[in-house]
């Protein structure tokens, strides 16, 4: 099983993206993200939305989006310079799954600010692949 880390930063209303090679074949057993936002006096309707996918170009609002894994979004609504309420979901988790992946083959984590939000995005992607976790070995006494 081959665990992978995505994280992307993104903000000021500039797109990002990352990407990482699938190491070798096998399946995609389970996804994981969540984001955190931060903003010294965000606003109402700032926020990031990021995307998991297949995909070199982000689809946020595409239907039929045949790439895409993944997509979660989150922005404040305020009153009176208080936090009420958050829309949308910063966590995403899906298992169980079977997504066939082959070695080499390349995921994108698209991210996208609205206004001013700092945004970041951790993913995990685990990969039923024959491969060992990698660890560091700890010298037992």
């Amino acid at each position: 099983m081959s665990i992978i880390k995505m994280s992307l930063s993104v903000s000021a209303a500039a797109a990002g993206v990352a990407q990482i090679d699938i190491p070798a074949k096998g399946v995609i057993r389970l996804l994981s993200m969540g984001m955190s936002l931060s903003d010294a006096t965000p606003l109402t309707g700032e926020g990031a939305t990021f995307e998991l996918s297949f995909l070199s170009v982000a689809t946020f609002t595409t239907n039929d989006a045949r790439g895409s894994l993944c997509q979660i979004h989150y922005s404040p609504f305020h009153v009176a310079a208080a936090i009420i309420a958050m829309a949308g979901d910063p966590f995403c988790i899906l298992t169980p799954i079977a997504v066939e992946v082959a070695a080499g083959e390349r995921m994108f984590l698209h991210g996208l600010p609205v206004g001013s939000a700092v945004a970041s995005c951790q993913a995990y992607i685990y990969v039923d692949d024959g491969i060992d976790v990698a660890r560091a070995q700890v010298r037992r006494r």
